[in-house]
């Protein structure tokens, strides 16, 4: 018995040693500290994503907002401002709140909605996924979070969306038709590629720029883009040069339509018109909906930020001084005519 309890004193003593010989180590060492932290994080963030899933897949939603709750809680003991786990746990709401396929379990994740924006007010899809929730319950409340996230991103259509979805479903036509219209006119800013969850005043619809050849690095741009009407956008090269091809690149979002009738070639004898249907055309990721029975080309474009349509003439035009496009730009609608009228 003696022996046993020695033993086990030995034992503890060891490991007491042991224990405080990591913690001298992790104390003078900040390098190993750090990256013992950032292991015990990477391990905590990949059992808890394992846990999200399971909980989204079986449904059980009330659990879920509760586990996420506690996440932010502990994240914002652990760290000042910003929890150092912000991203991760923005990346488990959005996967709940993707997967959310009814109302009411979108409204079970409200509070942690509103516990992400009392950190962060700036979270565009955040702001939209509570204004889901909160549809029915809170009208005027869910429309004043459309209205946010639109001020963070005027130009995306998510937020319109939703907002015309919450005002058909209270009866109001009137405010339908006023997000339909604003949707239509929106041109400013734009989700950020890095941080999709926050607005930013990016480009937008306002800007295109042209290339006149594969190898020049000249850029020329035009800030002047209109949407809802054709207009002429011009381009002065810094000398004379002849035309094979363009590249014209544009900043877009989702169900831009684009409309190209004519390319003028102006040339110290005069004048040349071609219609855009003579160029042989080539998109980045736009759909030619073009019915070939007029001079024009009409695009679509399907992607996000950066649209590149590259024509290129049948026959090479020699010395060009100025360049115009007739071109014109407009947002195709998100909801069917009795409700966008």
């Amino acid at each position: 018995m003696k022996f046993f309890i020695k033993a086990l004193k030995s034992i503890l003593l060891s490991a007491i040693l042991f224990s405080l010989t990591i913690l001298f180590v992790l104390t003078v060492n900040y390098d190993l500290r750090r990256e013992v932290f950032s292991w015990t994080v990477h391990i905590f963030v990949l059992h808890e994503e394992s846990v999200v899933r399971t909980l989204v897949h079986e449904q059980r939603y009330a659990e879920l907002s509760d586990r996420i709750i506690r996440n932010i809680n502990l994240s914002t003991k652990i760290s000042k401002g910003q929890p150092f786990m912000f991203n991760e746990i923005l990346n488990q709401t959005e996967f709940a709140a993707e997967r959310a396929t009814q109302k009411e379990l979108k409204v079970v994740l409200k509070p942690v909605f509103e516990r992400l924006l009392e950190i962060e007010p700036d979270l565009y899809r955040t702001r939209i996924w509570l204004a889901e929730a909160t549809g029915d319950s809170n009208y005027q409340d869910a429309i004043l979070n459309i209205d946010k996230a639109i001020e963070l991103s005027e130009v995306d259509e998510q937020a319109y969306r939703v907002a015309i979805k919450i005002a058909k479903n209270n009866k109001d036509q009137l405010l339908a038709q006023l997000y339909c219209n604003k949707y239509a006119k929106a041109q400013s800013g734009g989700l950020s590629p890095e941080l999709s969850y926050a607005g930013y005043p990016g480009a937008g619809l306002r800007e295109l720029s042209v290339t006149f050849d594969e190898n020049e690095r000249q850029v020329y741009s035009n800030s002047g883009l209109k949407l809802g009407e054709y207009r002429n956008y011009e381009f002065i090269p810094k000398k004379p040069f002849d035309f094979e091809e363009l590249k014209l690149s544009l900043n877009v979002v989702p169900g831009t339509e684009i409309k190209i009738d004519n390319i003028s070639f102006f040339t110290e004898n005069g004048q040349r018109v071609i219609e855009a249907q003579n160029f042989m055309t080539t998109t980045k990721s736009a759909y030619d909906i073009s019915n070939h029975l007029n001079s024009g080309l009409v695009l679509v474009s399907m992607g996000s930020n950066t649209e590149v349509i590259n024509m290129r003439s049948v026959k090479i035009i020699e010395g060009i001084k100025k360049i115009t496009i007739k071109m014109m730009f407009s947002r195709l609608p998100i909801a069917g005519r009795r409700v966008c009228q």
